[in-house]
């Protein structure tokens, strides 16, 4: 059907390691991974108030109901439930939770006993904690980016060996997300990875334009940490201005520059971001 693809059209894409052994590649990657550490100042009291009469403008999370079947478990959302508990999985969403916010353990109890919803955490901790994460980090971005500081910090958020070990493992990737690059010594790979129309016309552009040097989609496993949780940029160029002068650039494509159409969360990953590498 329609949602299922054929595994035959998937292939690997070629892997250009003569690039990251460069002295170029390594000043650049040196550069633009070196990490950072943040501070940020917020108002315990102010940020648990407006998480929590956020939350209750929510609708109520449905318990899971667990079905069982001779062909196995089936867990539906909503309807008559036996309570259901795993320790485990809800150890496991809290810890998720305080990565994701940034906040302490502390405060996510108050903000879940405050706002008097502990049943629906119970019934379904797993939609629960999506829900409130959701909500926290909306209302992070709305009073952490103001007051952020980054400063540069020893080491890499990716390091280049890591980089390049990764590299020789390229997995297998399917045709239609992939378009081709002619300018190969630019790049790291032949064929580049696109998630949107507007990642496929800039990795076109890039290739294209002699004044770009080199270019990459930056892999998943390269990671700023944000108040909002941790962002991914998507673009690292060489741009040679004059013949000589070489700027480095991070890139994001967005396929809207108006910031009401995006989520409050990544418009202030965003904004992070921009404080992170102005650091660096």
């Amino acid at each position: 059907g329609k949602y299922v693809k054929n595994a035959k059209d998937r292939k690997a894409r070629k892997f250009n390691k003569a690039l990251y052994a460069t002295p170029e590649f390594e000043e650049f990657w040196g550069v633009i991974s070196q990490r950072t550490t943040y501070r940020v100042r917020v108002d315990p009291a102010e940020l648990v108030g407006k998480v929590v009469y956020a939350i209750n403008r929510e609708e109520r999370i449905k318990p899971l109901r667990i079905e069982v079947t001779r062909a196995g478990i089936k867990v539906l959302r909503g309807g008559a439930v036996n309570e259901v508990k795993s320790s485990q999985s809800m150890e496991l969403t809290g810890t998720e939770l305080q990565q994701a916010t940034s906040l302490t353990r502390a405060t996510l109890v108050d903000i879940v006993v405050r706002s008097g919803k502990l049943d629906q955490f119970i019934g379904n901790p797993n939609d629960f904690i999506a829900m409130i994460r959701r909500v926290i980090q909306g209302e992070l971005a709305k009073i952490v980016v103001g007051g952020i500081q980054y400063e540069k910090i020893g080491g890499s958020v990716y390091e280049l060996r890591e980089l390049q070990a990764d590299g020789l493992e390229e997995k297998e990737r399917f045709f239609d997300r992939m378009v081709e690059i002619h300018n190969t010594q630019k790049t790291d790979f032949d064929h580049v990875v696109y998630d949107s129309e507007v990642e496929r016309q800039f990795a076109g552009m890039l290739d294209s334009r002699e004044d770009i040097k080199l270019f990459m989609k930056l892999p998943a496993k390269f990671k700023v940490p944000t108040p909002v949780g941790d962002y991914n940029p998507d673009w690292a160029i060489i741009r040679q201005t004059d013949g000589e002068n070489r700027i480095y650039m991070i890139r994001e494509t967005k396929s809207t520059h108006d910031r009401n159409k995006r989520r409050p969360s990544e418009n202030a990953k965003i904004d992070a971001a921009i404080g992170h590498f102005k650091a660096i």
